[in-house]
C-alpha cells in the first residue's frame, strides 16, 4: 500500500502522501467510473479531483505510471 500512496503523490502532484483510506477511495470510484465507460486515466483524474480536491495539480500529472498500473499494486 505505501508504493500506491507514493505513485499517487507523484502522479498527481500531490502535497502530502494520502492515507491509505483516501486511496481506497480513489481506487473504488476510478473502478466504477471505468466500469461506467470512463478511459482509466480520466478516471483516474476524475477521481483524483474529488477524492483529493485541495492536494490535486492538474498541470502537473507524472506519466510515468498509468492508472492501470496503480490499479494492478491492489490485491
Amino acid at each position: 500500500m505505501q508504493q500506491v500512496r507514493l505513485l499517487l503523490k507523484e502522479k498527481y502532484s500531490l502535497v502530502h502522501v494520502p492515507a491509505e483510506r483516501k486511496v481506497r477511495e480513489w481506487r473504488d470510484l476510478v473502478k466504477q467510473l471505468i466500469s461506467e465507460g470512463q478511459m482509466s486515466e480520466q478516471a483516474g483524474i476524475m477521481a483524483a479531483k474529488k477524492v483529493f480536491p485541495y492536494e490535486y495539480r492538474e498541470y502537473r500529472i507524472f506519466d510515468g505510471v498509468s492508472v492501470n498500473e496503480i490499479l494492478s499494486h491492489f490485491h
